[in-house]
C-alpha cells in the first residue's frame, strides 16, 4: 500500500456544497492522473467524504481509494 500526502492550498469561494463536492473530486482524480494513474484502468473505487464547518464556511473534502490492476501477468513459454 502506498500513501501519497499533498500540501493543501486553502481558497474561500462561495458556492453550493454540490459544487464542492464535484470539484472536490474533480481534484482528486486530477491529483491522481499526475501520479500516473490512469481512470479507464481503475477497477475499483470508494470515495469518502467529510465536510468541516468553521469561521470560513463548510470545507469538503474527498478521500479516493482506487484499485488498479498494475501488473500483467505473462506465462513465458
Amino acid at each position: 500500500t502506498k500513501h501519497f500526502y499533498e500540501e493543501v492550498y486553502y481558497e474561500t469561494i462561495p458556492i453550493s456544497p454540490e459544487q464542492a463536492r464535484s470539484l472536490a473530486l474533480e481534484r482528486a482524480w486530477q491529483q491522481l492522473e499526475e501520479l500516473g494513474i490512469d481512470r479507464d484502468q481503475v477497477l475499483e473505487t470508494q470515495v469518502e467524504e467529510y465536510s468541516i464547518a468553521d469561521q470560513h464556511g463548510v470545507r469538503v473534502g474527498i478521500i479516493v481509494e482506487i484499485e488498479q490492476d498494475i501488473a500483467e501477468f505473462v506465462p513465458k513459454l
